[in-house]
Parts: C-alpha cells; structure tokens; sequence
C-alpha cells in the first residue's frame, strides 16, 4: 500500500508498517511500501492511499472509470451505457468544469471589484498626503526662486524628489504586498505566484507614478506665478 503523506503523519505509520484494513465486512492486512505527497489544489480524486493491483478484489462493490473523449463522443456514450447499463452513473468533465468556471468567473469578478476599490482607496490615501505636504513645498520653491535660484533648477530638483519619492512608495508596497501575498499563494492555496508579482510590481509603480506626477505637474505650474504674489498670500 501507498499512503498520502499528511493521513501517514497523522496515524503515526512508516515504511514497513502493516496496516489491517476494513471494507464490507472483510479485513485485509496491507504493508505500507511508499509515502507519497498531493497538490493542496487539483481536479482529480484526492487519494488517501493506494492498494497494489488486484487487492481488493472480490470485496469492492462500486468501480470507477474514466475516458477522454469529445463532446459528441461523450454524449453518445451516455447514451449507450444508460441503454445497456441503467444502473451505471455517468458524468461529463464538461459540464463539471463548465460550472466550476462560472463559479469561479464570478468569484474573480467579486475579487476584481474589491481589488478596484482597494487601489482607488490607497490612491486617494497617497494623494492626500502629498497634498499636505504641497503648501510647504510651494513657499520654499517660491523662496528659493525669489532669492536668486534658477528656475530650471528647482524644477529639476523637484522632479527628482518626486521620483524618488515614487521609487520608495514603489517598492514599499511591492516589499509589504509580497509578504502579505505570497505566502498565502505558495503554503495556503498552492497556486503559482510568479505571474502575479509581476502584476504586483506593475501596478505599484503605476500609482505610486500617476499620483506623485500629477502633484509634480500641480507644483510646477504653481511655480509660473510671481514669486511676490506667492508670498504675500502666504503660500
């Protein structure tokens, strides 16, 4: 007998171990030969052990099967083992995956809305702490340009400042999403992760350069009025 790994662990077995074995009333002594592991995810039948060829013969009662064909094969099949077999159950994959996918397609539309809300949420977020900042930036960029400083140059710097700004908030939340995510992927749902993290590296820099742009583009503008002007309002 091979047994899954995880229901081994949890009866205490080994190789070389005897198990006995009850079904139907009978008993059968099977040595465990292999410990094997599963996917956390799959479409098929979860095994939790394994019996060599022939061992249960004489004892089961019900027999499963499987065969690959398409879909017009497949319903003439039906057809025919009901005609001949009445008391055989048959089942199309396809209409099982079928209905997986719609379950699944709104389950991905759900998480898309919440992911829609999240993003637009934390843009809001980092857009208003760079507003907070603006006003104090706006009256030392308008000191700095009243006093003698080139225009260009603040420009440059202030260009500067908000890329690096983009580039830490950047890579912050790819740092903090990861570790949030990727566990959960890899060691819960044993999905690939790869794909994603792109995804997550994508769309962090995204935001993190639309909203620090647009307060760039904001504060340069400002810088077109005079500097007197500025001042005298305060700002």
């Amino acid at each position: 007998m091979a047994m899954e790994d995880f229901e081994a662990g949890r009866l205490g077995v080994k190789l070389g171990d005897v198990m006995t074995i009850s079904a139907v009333g009978r008993t059968l002594d099977a040595e465990i030969v292999a410990i094997y592991s599963q996917k956390g995810l799959q479409t098929r039948f979860w095994f939790e052990g394994i019996l060599s060829d022939g061992a249960l013969d004489g004892m089961i009662s019900r027999q499963v099967g499987a065969a690959f064909l398409d879909d017009e094969a497949a319903i003439e099949a039906q057809k025919g083992i009901g005609a001949v077999a009445p008391n055989v159950i048959s089942v199309r994959t396809a209409n099982l995956l079928e209905t997986a996918r719609g379950i699944l397609g709104k389950a991905a539309s759900g998480l898309a809305v919440v992911a829609a809300v999240s993003l637009g949420a934390s843009l809001l977020v980092l857009i208003s702490v760079l507003a907070a900042g603006r006003t104090r930036q706006i009256y030392d960029a308008t000191v700095l340009h009243a006093v003698g400083a080139r225009l260009g140059l603040i420009r440059r710097g202030l260009r500067l400042e908000y890329l690096l700004l983009a580039a830490v908030a950047s890579v912050f939340s790819i740092l903090l999403g990861a570790a949030i995510a990727l566990p959960l992927l890899r060691y819960r749902l044993k999905l690939p992760s790869e794909d994603l993290l792109w995804l997550g590296v994508l769309v962090a820099f995204a935001v993190s350069g639309v909203s620090l742009a647009l307060g760039a583009r904001y504060l340069l503008h400002r810088l077109h009025f005079n500097p007197v002007t500025l001042l005298r309002g305060g700002q």
